[in-house]
């Protein structure tokens, strides 16, 4: 019975932790994050790279004009690329593109024996390959009911430097996003931060469920 009991849980849980929960007076923001000048930079190709929870290793996809990003489940992370599209067609595409496993220390985190965290992230290891963005939100999250938006817009354009470099900035006047290490527990380059359900929350109910059975957080 007890073993019933735990596996009904285990999959509630589950369930709250994987499944878009819509508070009470709370409704969805659709987020449609797109770039809108990418025909005046006919010599670069954007790829798109996410990373997460839900993911094994990385997924990748190539970003076109005025088509809403996507990063897919809403915890996972998008960071973007640019690479030469000569050298893209060169190498057979985007899935020939070399990349690597680095480790990356979680800010604000040790372990019990006083160790930084670490987590495994991928990152593209070609030096044709360039880091336009770190990280890019797609997921609008939820809003109070008496915010009357269902959708939400935001327009990057590329710039380039005189240097030749390029950057990532929003259309409504923004500071540009600077590149950086890709790092998906860090969210602070997130142009739009939205609400999502906290890990307080999920913790406090597994809390309360193991607690029947004489367990302790």
């Amino acid at each position: 019975m007890i073993l019933l009991v735990s596996m009904i849980s285990l999959s509630f849980l589950s369930s709250i932790a994987f499944a878009d929960v819509i508070m009470p007076g709370t409704h969805p923001l659709n987020l449609c994050a797109k770039i809108t000048n990418l025909d005046q930079f006919q010599d670069i190709s954007l790829i798109g790279f996410i990373t997460g929870p839900m993911i094994g290793t990385y997924q990748t996809y190539e970003i076109k004009q005025n088509d809403c990003m996507s990063k897919g489940y809403k915890f996972n992370s998008l960071a973007i690329y640019w690479v030469p599209t000569t050298y893209l067609s060169q190498v057979g595409g985007i899935d020939s593109l070399k990349t690597k496993s680095t480790e990356q220390t979680e800010p604000g985190c040790t372990t019990d024996a006083g160790a930084p965290c670490t987590t495994s992230a991928y990152v593209f290891d070609d030096p044709q390959v360039h880091l336009l963005a770190s990280h890019v939100e797609t997921y609008g999250g939820n809003v109070p009911d008496s915010d009357p938006r269902t959708t939400e817009t935001i327009d990057y354009s590329l710039v380039r430097a005189s240097d030749g470099s390029i950057t990532l900035s929003e259309e409504n006047g923004t500071t540009p996003m600077p590149p950086a290490p890709p790092n998906p527990s860090n969210n602070t380059t997130n142009p739009n931060p939205s609400p999502t359900p906290s890990r307080g929350f999920l913790e406090s109910i597994y809390c309360s469920i193991i607690s029947i059975f004489g367990g302790k957080c």
